[in-house]
């Protein structure tokens, strides 16, 4: 009879302890399914300010070649916050993979940042160096999520990066919006359908 008992409770605590993980790794899951909206935002700010800067270059306005970027980085910054406050709100408690997250991202938009200016003052392409910045950030992302796309994109992100080197100006947004295009968007929309 307490053998019975102590059977009974041991299997209770079992199925107590499997429940709690089938629970953590469910939670795992959706924070996963919740990265996608920041690569598909900034993918496809990205890949649109490329191609309107691609085309300004290509009509000789390089002048202007700025306005597509300032105005998609302002209008990402926007959209980045509001959902970042929206799933805050929603999820209640953030998880350890939750934060390391947003500080990996913010440390990188700072780096993308001093990329940025750095280039201008030293008047090179920031295409390059931001691609690398990207791929870093891409790729330590997919591999702490176990994600292969994404570390795959994050690779792909590099090799833009060292396409651009060699290419004129004119067409370095070009590779820029194609190498964001197969490094963030798609990795972003397997991320989004991954169950």
């Amino acid at each position: 009879m307490v053998s019975n008992t102590n059977e009974q409770n041991s299997m209770a605590e079992a199925n107590l302890q499997l429940e709690l993980i089938t629970n953590a790794l469910n939670k795992v899951k959706q924070n996963i399914s919740t990265q996608s909206y920041y690569y598909l935002l900034w993918g496809w700010i990205v890949v649109a300010a490329g191609l309107v800067h691609f085309g300004i270059n290509w009509f000789n306005l390089e002048q202007y070649s700025w306005i597509p970027w300032c105005g998609g980085m302002f209008i990402g910054f926007i959209l980045n916050i509001r959902h970042g406050i929206k799933h805050r709100r929603e999820s209640g408690r953030q998880s350890h993979l939750d934060r390391f997250m947003m500080h990996l991202w913010l440390v990188h938009g700072v780096a993308f940042i001093l990329v940025v200016v750095i280039s201008l003052l030293l008047k090179i392409q920031p295409t390059i160096l931001t691609l690398f910045v990207a791929a870093i950030g891409t790729t330590v992302s997919g591999l702490l999520i176990r994600f292969k796309p994404l570390t795959m994109g994050g690779i792909f992100l590099v090799l833009g990066s060292f396409t651009a080197i060699y290419l004129t100006w004119t067409y370095v947004p070009l590779v820029n919006s194609v190498a964001v295009l197969i490094g963030y968007i798609l990795p972003g929309y397997l991320l989004k359908n991954e169950k």
